[in-house]
């Protein structure tokens, strides 16, 4: 509705309810001995019959407002209300805010004398929360489970109970400018920063529970960057158009606060180190090469670092591998830059589009190739890699895979630079 034809409200409410059920069961029966009898009732041999099922619920009710004045200065604000079957009881609920700020600057009448070539100019600002539940529909409830133990069947306490499980929650501002120049040149950027906190992970528990570990809402992490997209007109008549545009992003991240009051948490299993006040970077051990006299493997003490090589210095390497050369590599788990460029084109009915993007400091651990050139696997009868034809063989080779004798580890040599340009649509 409007206001003396100057002001300008938009007022939403909503209600939202989700229930998602799922059941399946299954059963299984092997040692068919006539291929013209494949049904169940003709197994020799059956097995115990599994079944599954679970329910989630969400309840949400939320509220939009939006007002503008003389189509110059805008404003937005939200409010809704979530609730999840899957937290614990005391926090099942929780509320989450947004509001936005925008002025368009060249509404106003002082801007009037860059009309010519500046088409538009706006300013925006804005803050909002978010929440998150992706974890199991049971994490918060005290469990039982079935066992089996020397042919008896029982029960055990399966999962502890958190009645505090709640959402796990991100804060995000923006703040970003959009022009367009000469109705032609389009600009725009936004930097922006995101704080997760509460955030939902397993947290270890001590081995005196009988648990490994618990969900929890635990520590904060922060992320911040920038977004440019940039787009220009650079054929526009009635019968064809060409345009040319590209995006570029960076981000980067940092862990502000770990559980228990930890300033670091190892997790080897998946190649992370959480630590407080720096960015999640593969945490490995670095691999040295291979030592041209012997064959053996290297990897760099914990401290020290470097390309791989052939000459063996026992003040920086060692031969002898443990979790104990677990460091941090220096390469970032998740990809910094990110973006892409393309153009759309048409000429009397006919069109032209092709989109290209790329990645920048993107690191992957290339499995296959652990798997693929390895002296274990090669002796187990697994077809491997054609590099295993240059693995050491006599002193003096310069090799990068170590002599046949050697197993190899899981540290460096196989994580990879995965940066990429390629074209993804044509």
């Amino acid at each position: 509705f409007d206001i003396q034809n100057d002001h300008h409200v938009i007022l939403l409410a909503g209600q939202e309810g989700i229930k998602s059920t799922y059941k399946a069961f299954g059963i299984q029966g092997t040692g068919t001995t006539d291929d013209r009898l494949p049904t169940l009732g003709n197994v020799t041999e059956g097995k115990v019959p599994s079944y599954s099922s679970y329910t989630n619920e969400y309840l949400s009710f939320f509220g939009r407002a939006d007002y503008n004045y003389k189509e110059k200065y805008y404003a937005n604000f939200t409010v809704r209300n979530d609730q999840c079957s899957r937290f614990g009881s005391k926090n099942r609920s929780a509320n989450f805010y947004s509001g936005g700020l925008m002025w368009n600057i060249t509404s106003e009448d002082f801007m009037a004398e860059t009309r010519g070539w500046l088409s538009a100019l706006q300013l925006k600002v804005s803050v909002g929360s978010t929440g998150n539940s992706s974890i199991g529909n049971y994490e918060s409830l005290g469990l039982i489970g079935t066992t089996q133990y020397l042919g008896q069947s029982g029960w055990l306490l399966s999962q502890p109970a958190n009645e505090e499980l709640g959402w796990e929650t991100q804060i995000q501002t923006n703040v970003g400018v959009m022009a367009r120049f000469y109705d032609r040149v389009n600009l725009d950027v936004n930097f922006y920063h995101k704080k997760t906190k509460d955030m939902l992970m397993g947290v270890p528990l001590p081995h005196t529970t009988g648990f490994a570990s618990q969900t929890m809402n635990i520590g904060s992490m922060s992320n911040k960057g920038v977004e440019i997209e940039v787009s220009v007109d650079a054929l526009r008549t009635r019968d064809a158009y060409v345009t040319l545009y590209a995006n570029y992003a960076y981000n980067t991240n940092k862990i502000d606060e770990l559980f228990y009051g930890y300033q670091e948490w190892p997790m080897l299993e998946y190649l992370l180190n959480y630590v407080v006040g720096e960015s999640l970077n593969y945490y490995m051990p670095i691999y040295a090469g291979v030592d041209k006299n012997d064959g053996a493997p290297m990897w760099y003490k914990v401290g020290h670092n470097g390309k791989p090589g052939h000459e063996y210095n026992p003040e920086t390497m060692t031969k002898t591998y443990s979790d104990d050369l677990y460091q941090n590599t220096g390469k970032q788990r998740f990809t910094p830059h990110s973006g892409g460029f393309g153009l759309a084109a048409s000429w009397k009915g006919f069109t032209l589009n092709a989109d290209f993007s790329f990645m920048l400091g993107k690191y992957m651990v290339n499995n296959d190739y652990y798997l693929a050139a390895s002296s274990g696997n090669a002796k187990g009868g697994y077809n491997q890699d054609r590099d295993m034809l240059n693995i050491w063989k006599k002193p003096g080779d310069l090799a990068e895979l170590p002599g046949f004798q050697y197993d190899v580890q899981f540290d460096t040599h196989v994580l990879e630079n995965a940066s990429y340009m390629r074209l993804k649509n044509l």
